[in-house]
């Protein structure tokens, strides 16, 4: 809540007069009708005061005039990133009164994700509030405490010369629910955004108090809005403690209040033990997800009579919304359809089913958005025939009852049998005491399997599973206790986020039932170990061939015969890892430690699961064994430069002494970690790094003004104290998933090399867009067989028009000649580059580099050029997994294999990108 100082005097704006002049309200002149209903009645309150009517009126008028003289104005896209509070409300009014369009952007917002969308939508000002703070690159607004001079709180539009908006001008993205992957926009109208607050809010009036969620997301919006039209007040409720929420529910008697189920749950054990403690709540709202039976039984008796719940949809709106006498008889109803909208369920042809069959759910209302922002493509697939298509499932009864029974994107199927998680947990909740499951597969040896994370104690899991036979049989004792469950701002669970986030949970379970399961003999016979050697190197003759799926089984029959053999459980955690199943792979490697933990040469197979899984406080230990026990180590391949100096690893009170860090393994790791170089000059007086000749240009270009770039070995033998491997700079300085320094470009190209490669393709009059790529990678890479490609595999992408395609690719067999390739579609001056400068000045020239997992893609995120990453299925642990991001560079979007091999499959869904940025 914003402390104002503004006197509670009797003010008025121009515009406001004369409202009656217009037919067609917008948003602001909406608020303004709201406001004439009594301009000293409260607006806001919270526990450090009121503001009333009059008050709010004038704040929306002076943050209307700061931001009208900060150049905002109608057109201007306009993020907020601010915190829950009557000044945020104020600004969001405010641009709409100046025509300009905004977007919510939630304070807690990651950086890489804030970055995305600031370019996304073209962001020209961020407003943020006084704890947020300041982002980089675009022009930055800070609203803290207002203080109002003598006569500032009266602002005359007219006077001003502010844009009168339009109803239909562009007013506000909303965006789409981000919990199934990167959040879709819709772009609103003054008009349709004004539709929206009107279809969704239930019976507010001037008496109304309401306790919305934030206003970034689309239903504290509406919430927020629909309040404000009708002269009602928002109670910002605070939200730290369940005791802090129910007083300030009783204090301002709160009317109406939308609160996410988890929370409801959680003040319960609060509650007296009988009756019904708010009363004069007229309308409670649970949103986010569904309501268990004994959960509506609590509401009804001990919160409020006056339950309502709805079935929203983020690009819709609610379309329905279950009575308390609806829930009463159907505990698990969303009620029926409102008069305005429509909703049908259909199978996989859009055939529509009769009452009772579950199938999708497809619906439409009058006046609705009907695209996504710059998404033609799913617009097309998501918006048909005036109809939007959801992705959730349900049926409708022959009574008319809306039930849905969760997203299609959470089906299971496990051994041919289809069902969503949510039956299991709700099966759960409403036959037992657990109020807070999620029920999630993994993949376990090329199969599905169910774990639940419980928000109880073990004791109660096991009797709550006692109770459910079905649901015991299906999770098999993997489920773990939590003290809560990953959720968004709304509520909803991140259902695409838990085998991730409970990682560490299911690896040691995992680990625990393959102990249990083992008959670990004292002693071995000679014969029966030559037999498990036997199944051992079959293996190993299996995965040379690609033939991973062979493998595993041939290593579970030498761990069959011999389940303390090392070397089958080193090989098996290694093969785990390249079918994809890293939990498995770690679980693997752990077992193998437990029976000998000297045994080191299991550890970089671990340290590669734990990266992969984000685990990057062990990872990276575990990955400073590389040196003695990886395979290309163990090979001669992979050869440590030593300076006999201490190896550096974080120790503190340097900042006297001198470091020089090593370069090692491939380019492309130089590329990536270089990125440390500067962050070490506030650790040590001299900083140096030892290149090598094909990279020592670039790494001169983008540091040599900060640290010593070192192209020979006599200048490492004095003058140094420290000495670090460049890839043990993340161990050194206690890298986490979410601390990654990912500022780009980092790398730096010559002004001069980049306007040479600038004037060839202006002279070689190229297409409308310019993409590099590259096809294969260093043939000696233990995995070359599997990442790199065949030229003729990328066939489909020289089908796309208006392309010129250059050639990042040296040292290939493959390589086509000019007359080759459609003229005009072809550039390959690769002879001509003599080291990397030479490829990164030709690479900041282009509009996106192509490329499988190679020194490019790390060269090009350097460079924050754009990149488009083929990556082999199970990729590398730097690309972590179950993602088409990265941490490490913000500017790269990945297409993966979906299996091993299939190439086709992220060819096409990167020439449907490609076409799309066409």
């Amino acid at each position: 809540m914003i402390r104002s100082e503004i006197e509670p005097s009797p003010l008025y704006t121009a515009g406001y007069a004369h409202l009656a002049l217009f037919d067609s309200m917008n948003v602001y002149q909406k608020v303004m009708a709201g406001a004439n209903i009594n301009l000293a009645a409260p607006a806001f309150i919270s526990h450090q005061g009121a503001m009333t009517y009059g008050q709010f009126v004038s704040l929306v008028a002076l943050s209307a005039k700061g931001l009208h003289h900060a150049g905002i104005g109608k057109g201007v896209v306009v993020g907020i990133c601010m915190d829950h509070s009557a000044l945020h409300a104020a600004v969001i009014v405010a641009l709409a009164q100046l025509g300009a369009v905004s977007v919510g952007l939630p304070p807690q917002t990651p950086t890489d994700v804030l970055t995305k969308t600031i370019t996304r939508f073209g962001v020209e000002f961020i407003i943020r509030g006084s704890e947020v703070p300041e982002i980089a690159g675009i022009k930055n607004i800070q609203f803290g405490k207002i203080s109002f001079a003598e006569g500032e709180h009266v602002f005359n539009v007219v006077d001003h010369g502010l844009t009168e908006p339009q109803a239909e001008d562009s007013a506000r993205f909303m965006l789409t629910s981000g919990t199934t992957g990167e959040c879709q926009a819709l772009l609103y109208t003054q008009a349709s955004w004004i539709e929206r607050v009107d279809k969704t809010v239930d019976a507010l009036d001037q008496n109304s108090r309401v306790i919305c969620p934030d206003m970034s997301s689309i239903l504290g919006n509406v919430f927020l809005l629909g309040s404000l039209f009708a002269g009602g007040a928002i109670v910002l409720a605070r939200m730290n403690t369940y005791a802090e929420l129910m007083t300030d529910l009783s204090t301002y008697a709160a009317t109406h209040v939308l609160l996410p189920p988890h929370i409801l749950h959680g003040m319960t054990p609060y509650l007296p033990k009988q009756g019904i403690v708010f009363p004069w709540i007229r309308h409670l709202r649970p949103f986010g997800s569904g309501l268990s039976e004994s959960l509506v039984s609590t509401l009804l008796s001990r919160i409020s009579p006056n339950v309502y719940f709805p079935y929203g949809i983020t690009e819709v709106g609610a379309i329905a919304i279950a009575t308390p006498a609806m829930l009463k008889e159907y505990p698990g109803t969303s009620g029926k359809v409102k008069a305005w909208s429509k909703a049908q369920v259909i199978d996989e042809q859009d055939n529509i089913l009769p009452a009772g069959e579950v199938g999708r759910l497809r619906v439409q209302v009058a006046g609705m958005v009907t695209e996504y922002y710059k998404d033609p493509m799913l617009s097309k697939e998501r918006f048909k025939d005036g109809w939007f298509y959801t992705s959730d499932q349900g049926y409708i009864d022959k009574n008319g009852y809306l039930f849905v029974q969760g997203r299609m994107d959470d089906l299971v199927n496990l051994d041919g049998l289809k069902f969503n998680p949510i039956e299991v947990e709700s099966q759960i909740i409403n036959h037992s005491d657990i109020t807070e499951c999620a029920v999630f597969a993994i993949d376990v040896e090329g199969a599905k399997v169910l774990c639940g994370a419980f928000v109880a104690s073990e004791e109660k899991i096991i009797k709550a599973l006692a109770s459910n036979p079905n649901e015991q049989a299906l999770l098999q004792e993997r489920y773990f206790s939590v003290d809560s469950l990953p959720r968004n701002n709304n509520g909803k669970i991140l259902r695409k986020d838990l085998p991730t986030v409970f990682a560490n949970q299911v690896a040691q379970i995992l680990q625990q039932q393959s102990s249990s399961g083992s008959n670990l003999p004292s002693a071995i016979d000679p014969n029966v170990l030559e037999a498990a050697k036997a199944a051992n190197h079959r293996a190993i003759a299996l995965t040379e061939q690609n033939d991973f799926l062979g493998a595993l089984k041939e290593f579970d029959q030498a761990l069959a015969i011999y389940p303390q053999f090392l070397d089958a459980l080193n090989n098996k955690s290694a093969a785990l890892l390249a079918t994809g199943q890293t939990i498995k792979a770690k679980a693997c490697a752990l077992t193998a430690l437990d029976i000998e933990p000297r045994f080191d040469a299991v550890r970089i197979n671990l340290a590669f699961a734990q990266l992969k899984l984000g685990e990057f406080k062990e990872g990276w230990k575990n990955y400073d064994y590389r040196w003695s026990v990886s395979s290309e180590a163990v090979s001669g391949k992979l050869q440590r430069f030593s300076t006999n100096l201490p190896n550096w690893r974080g120790e503190s009170n340097t900042q006297k002494q001198n470091l020089v860090v090593i370069t090692e393994q491939g380019y492309g790791d130089v590329f990536q970690f270089s990125r440390y170089l500067p962050l070490l000059k506030q650790r040590f007086a001299k900083v140096g790094f030892a290149s090598s000749k094909e990279t020592y240009q670039v790494l001169l270009d983008s540091f040599g003004d900060q640290i010593s770039i070192i192209g020979n070995t006599q200048e490492l033998q004095q003058g140094w104290h420290w000495q670090c491997d460049l890839m043990s700079l993340p161990l050194a300085m206690g890298t986490e998933l979410h601390t990654i320094p990912c500022e780009a470009p980092y790398l730096k190209t010559s002004a001069q090399k980049k306007a040479f490669w600038q004037e060839r393709l202006a002279k070689a009059k190229t297409q409308k867009k310019r993409i590099g790529i590259a096809w294969m990678g260093r043939s000696s890479h233990q995995f070359d067989r599997l990442r790199s490609m065949a030229f003729q595999d990328l066939a489909p992408l020289f089908e796309i028009e208006d392309i010129t395609w250059v050639s990042l690719q040296k040292e290939a067999n493959d390589i086509p000649s000019s007359n080759q390739m459609p003229k005009g579609k072809w550039l390959d001056w690769t002879a001509e580059l003599e080291d990397f400068s030479d490829t990164a000045a030709l690479i900041s020239n282009l509009d996106l580099v192509v490329s499988i997992d190679s020194s490019m893609v790390h060269l090009a995120g350097g460079l924050n050029t754009p990149v488009a990453l083929l990556n082999r299925y199970a990729g590398e642990w730097r690309w972590l997994e179950h993602t088409d991001e990265t941490p490490w560079y913000p500017n790269t979007h990945i297409f993966t294999q979906p299996r091993l091999g299939n190439w086709q499959t992220p060819l096409a869904e990167l020439k449907a990108a490609l076409q799309k940025m066409m």
